[in-house]
């Protein structure tokens, strides 16, 4: 799945910093360079774990139109009404759905909250009963299927973040605080994105395989240098799951606008005049040529400087709602300036295992 272009994530977390208030510029601007160069850890974390992916993105069109109905917006329900459950019993290779009237029951959501949850990361989802089943718990299991991870939990993880940042400003945790800030910051600037709403992400679905890169990369680093970057102080947020959910849908409404533009310049351009070589550091590239690029970014008539900015406002005001509700712990307190070199390196695949609770 491809992201904001790695200058885009990095510059976003940068710019944020200036809409803090003196309180927490006090720690936040001594670290800004850490804000920058990590705005990325979340992708590399991709390396370690399979369940790194769905974090960046939600297929919302998966769950009709807005305002998504099909949705409770809270993470364990929507998982529980997307899985599909079997009676596993031991020694047996075949098992039978369970009934609709036992899903249904307060006990079966207390067990999947609980104990099933705790069994979430495991490669085979399969958990044992508890007392409030009517079944031998040394014969019988409960197999689950999920039908929902794979389609995206973008806006349950930064609400998990949230709540994790928050936990850190209120321990004066130095290192968690930059790290859920760095984290959130990246998860935020995705949702900002069109294409991380969408399973059509890349323009596979419609034969314009490439915009996604071309929309969060190639027009922010070709125009960011024009972009009104000062985006002004941030706001506190009454209730930020709220706000998250706003800038996913705004950022959904928008998916048909940036396929159709795309789709339209391209049709006014020889498909020889489409394409260019590009320098991306030591190396050269083959890119979307400038004149597409020009017409691609005036077509759009400024989306993607206005998601830009949203995302640096949004996530200033996040920083600063996190710091209000953990009680505006004084930041004086902590070390000004460290470095962190936690970030995983590429290897061994965890698959349903740890980091998502």
């Amino acid at each position: 799945m491809p992201h904001w272009g790695f200058f885009a994530h990095r510059k976003i977390n940068e710019l944020a910093v200036y809409t803090l208030p003196p309180e927490m510029k006090v720690f936040f601007s001594p670290n800004q360079d850490y804000f920058s160069r990590h705005a990325i850890d979340a992708d590399k974390r991709r390396y370690a774990s399979t369940f790194e992916a769905p974090r960046h993105y939600i297929d919302l069109d998966q769950y009709g139109g807005i305002p998504f109905e099909g949705l409770k917006r809270d993470f364990r329900t929507d998982l529980r009404s997307h899985c599909t459950f079997y009676w596993q019993e031991e020694g047996e290779k075949t098992s039978n759905q369970l009934p609709d009237s036992l899903i249904d029951k307060a006990e079966f959501k207390v067990w999947f909250d609980t104990l099933a949850m705790d069994f979430y990361y495991e490669e085979d989802w399969l958990v044992p009963l508890d007392q409030s089943f009517d079944r031998d718990s040394n014969r019988y299991g409960i197999r689950i299927v999920d039908g929902f991870t794979e389609h995206g939990v973008l806006p349950y993880n930064l609400s998990r973040v949230y709540h994790r940042l928050t936990d850190a400003f209120r321990d004066l945790d130095a290192q968690k605080i930059c790290r859920y800030a760095a984290d959130l910051g990246h998860y935020l600037g995705d949702a900002t994105v069109p294409l991380h709403t969408s399973s059509n992400y890349n323009g596979q679905q419609t034969g314009q395989y490439g915009i996604h890169a071309f929309w969060e990369s190639r027009l922010p680093e070709y125009f960011a240098k024009d972009y009104k970057v000062w985006v002004g102080q941030a706001l506190y947020i009454n209730n930020v799951d709220s706000l998250i959910w706003t800038i996913i849908t705004e950022s959904h409404a928008l998916v048909e606008e940036v396929l159709e533009k795309e789709r339209f310049v391209r049709s006014v351009i020889e498909e020889d005049l489409q394409y260019g070589v590009t320098q991306r550091g030591e190396r050269l590239v083959t890119s979307q040529s400038d004149t597409l690029t020009v017409l691609y970014h005036q077509a759009l008539g400024g989306m993607v400087e206005s998601r830009y900015r949203r995302a640096i406002h949004a996530l200033g005001s996040i920083w600063y709602s996190s710091w209000v509700d953990a009680g505006m712990p004084d930041l004086h307190q902590l070390e000004s300036n460290f470095e962190l070199n936690d970030i995983p390196k590429k290897g061994r695949i965890i698959t349903r295992r740890v980091h998502f609770e």
